[in-house]
């Protein structure tokens, strides 16, 4: 398998071992984990979810995150925007999406001209349409 997936199986064994050795339940740590993806390329930043209590939930969102970013922004900013609206709404996330997306033009433009200088072609894995 991949290495997240080899990430993932070490993380739950060390999540059980520990609990197993300490005789408490993962709800008795009161455990929880945010989802945190590079989009710099797009925004700036990494962009993240709000915090879930079930290690198999945050590990889905962030499968999906990261399926989504590897098919362009449009899918991206759509699977954030629907976990930011959980805590946020769904209009306040999708401005906040966009005004990240809005503020990072710049950079964004003049990293696909030094991409097309050094023979990238016309935008390589941008995909921003």
């Amino acid at each position: 398998g991949s290495g997240a997936d080899e990430l993932e199986g070490q993380l739950r064994q060390s999540i059980e071992v520990a609990c197993a050795r300490a005789g408490l339940s993962q709800e008795d740590l009161g455990l929880s984990y945010a989802v945190r993806v590079s989009a710099y390329a797009f925004v700036g930043r990494q962009i993240g979810s709000h915090r879930f209590t079930d290690l198999e939930e945050a590990l889905t969102e962030r499968e999906r995150l990261h399926t989504a970013k590897r098919a362009g922004w449009p899918q991206l900013r759509a699977e954030w925007v629907r976990l930011m609206a959980v805590s946020r709404g769904q209009e306040a996330a999708e401005e906040f999406a966009t005004s990240l997306w809005d503020g990072h033009a710049e950079p964004r433009h003049r990293a696909q001209m030094l991409h097309q200088r050094r023979g990238g072609g016309g935008g390589g894995g941008w995909r921003v349409a």
